[in-house]
């Protein structure tokens, strides 16, 4: 008989395998399905870092949402895909 798991002599099994791949998809699937979600979400935060900053670094965070809204506009619109 070997080493036994519950004695402590072997290290548990590590967490669950997460297919990356899979997980990635369902990510991008989701947010072409709520893209105007995401848009109204990067508004909201880029607002809020504004008003935080008082206005300083307001072309940045305009900047930087503009490129957010891009990418999010740039996702696969293929519903069909897995």
């Amino acid at each position: 008989m070997g080493p036994r798991r519950d004695a402590g002599l072997i290290p548990p099994d590590p967490e669950p395998h997460v297919d990356l791949k899979k997980l990635v998809g369902k990510a991008k699937d989701l947010a072409a399905k709520n893209e105007m979600k995401i848009d109204q979400a990067i508004d909201k935060v880029a607002r809020t870092a504004d008003q935080k900053t008082g206005g300083k670094h307001r072309e940045k965070i305009n900047d930087g949402a503009a490129k957010l809204k891009q990418a999010v506009d740039q996702l696969p619109k293929d519903e069909h895909r897995r």
